[in-house]
């Protein structure tokens, strides 16, 4: 069975049994012999059933068009004027972006330690919060928010959900009121679109052997197209990261001067932090990179070469402020780390916003090709553990031709066993089925833990399933992207936490 236009599948039968879906699609299988359905699990945990009779109907969701935007000091001002009573510290430096999770209808914004949210909206209406974080449910008739601002009443509408983080002081008040002056179109970032130009860094650790990353940046200098680098960045970075005195990021007009700024600025031992036990500041090159006022940063890419482990395990700020920029990333971690703790806060960062971190072996030199200028059309991060398959979302994509790069573990490849890709097109009946497994990515793709599959995308896709195969039980996410050098996305992936 299958719903259009977003709408999600309820199935039941005449026993009373029923069964909703987060999802378009159900499918089920026929016992010729009992004559029952049962029904195809799409989430691995879930339990099989069975009904006497398949019955099923389409559920419209409620559409959540509610305005919530984080706020720091650099773009507040459109928001607010100075007879705010807390205009000094919501335009302060200090003042910092939540981080936004939203889960249906409900958008929650979250500081970090030592901040407090402050929430409004334009009506003057507003509130200090005590604790990091709050929640507020989308009322898709008002397209207003239901807010628990502490009141033993009812809940509190606020017309928009606008949050920044200020400093935490003990004098200050639990609520307040803002005085704001709001012009009805603005929001945050306006002019970044997924057609806009911008940058292309470079950031590489200074724990690379000189020699190794000189061979790899010229095959890399080599083998990129100017005229397809064209199509997206009117600017190039670099900056070597893991110095004990930080080095400045470099920005470039052109392709060529990046070059020369890197052979210049190859790895240097003797800047180095020389110890095992130091972590990476790879997290502060990348905040660094976001906020700077040189090159623009909407639609950035950073290609990031990581030598050394961060130590940090929070990212929500960060992550919060890349996907303010939409700023993407691609990291390649070596499994053999000069020092560190955390890999695993490299592949969530990816994962959460939108980009892709790959482990590689060290020995076999893995390669870094591919086109650096291909448009990002789709991502999903699906959960999966052991042997099972799980209902994608379907690629709102035109007809190209398009590679679907799968990122199959959070780390260097050691449980991985296969997984397989179907998609359906509304025109046939007949699956179109792609496999990879350790034998291809080992031959192909340098043992990473990165397959590829290409999609010819010749009519409108209706569904898309992943089958896997693991070898161990572990609830793991794969990071699912799609890219194109062909056309421009109509909108920005969703993001997933």
């Amino acid at each position: 069975m299958y719903c259009e236009n977003g709408s999600s599948v309820l199935t039941f039968d005449d026993t009373g049994l029923g069964k909703m879906y987060n999802s378009p699609i159900a499918a089920g299988e026929c016992d010729p012999t009992t004559r029952q359905v049962t029904m195809l699990i799409q989430d691995p945990s879930e339990n099989e059933f069975t009904f006497t009779q398949l019955l099923g109907t389409c559920l419209v969701k409620e559409k959540c068009e509610c305005t919530a935007i984080a706020l720091d000091s650099l773009n507040i001002g459109g928001f607010i004027d100075s007879t705010s009573p807390f205009y000094s510290q919501m335009t302060s430096s200090d003042s910092k972006l939540p981080f936004i999770s939203v889960s249906g209808c409900t958008t929650s914004m979250i500081c970090a330690s030592g901040y407090s949210l402050l929430l409004f909206d334009d009506t003057g209406l507003g509130k200090v919060f005590d604790t990091l974080s709050t929640s507020g449910q989308c009322i898709a008739k008002t397209n207003k928010w239901k807010v628990d601002t502490g009141s033993r009443v009812r809940l509190t509408t606020f017309n928009q959900m606008y949050g920044i983080c200020v400093v935490n002081d003990s004098e200050t008040p639990p609520g307040v009121s803002t005085s704001t002056t709001i012009p009805t179109t603005t929001t945050v970032d306006t002019n970044c679109t997924p057609s806009s130009f911008s940058t292309l860094a470079f950031a590489y650790s200074n724990d690379y052997d000189a020699e190794d990353f000189s061979e790899y940046w010229n095959d890399e200098h080599t083998t990129q197209m100017p005229s397809d680098l064209e199509l997206s960045w009117i600017k190039f970075a670099n900056i070597r990261f893991d110095t004990v005195n930080e080095d400045s990021i470099q920005y470039h007009n052109t392709w060529d001067e990046l070059d020369l700024s890197i052979k210049d600025r190859l790895p240097d031992p003797s800047l180095g932090f020389n110890s095992s036990v130091t972590g990476s500041d790879i997290l502060k090159i990348i905040e660094k990179f976001a906020d700077n006022t040189q090159a623009p940063v909407c639609r950035a890419k950073m290609m990031i070469f990581v030598k050394r482990y961060p130590d940090e395990v929070d990212i929500d700020r960060l992550v919060g402020k890349l996907r303010e920029h939409h700023i993407a990333l691609q990291i390649y971690v070596t499994d053999t780390p000069k020092g560190g703790s955390h890999s695993e806060t490299l592949y969530n960062l990816a994962s959460r916003t939108n980009g892709m971190c790959i482990f590689y072996e060290e020995a076999r030199k893995a390669g870094y090709g591919g086109t650096r200028s291909s448009k990002l059309f789709y991502a999903a991060n699906p959960k999966v553990s052991g042997r099972g398959s799980v209902q994608l979302p379907i690629p709102q994509v035109p007809i190209y031709g398009y590679d679907l790069y799968l990122v199959v573990e959070d780390g260097p490849l050691k449980y991985f066993e296969n997984m397989t890709i179907s998609w359906n097109y509304t025109s046939s009946s007949q699956p179109v089925s792609n496999l990879i497994n350790k034998t291809t990515i080992d031959a192909y793709y340098y043992n990473s833990n990165l397959g590829v599959i290409f999609m010819s995308v010749h009519d409108t896709i209706s569904s898309i399933t992943m089958h896997y195969s693991y070898s161990d039980k572990k609830v793991r996410t794969v990071q699912l992207r799609l890219y194109s050098l062909s056309g421009v996305p109509l909108s920005w992936p969703t993001y997933e936490d």
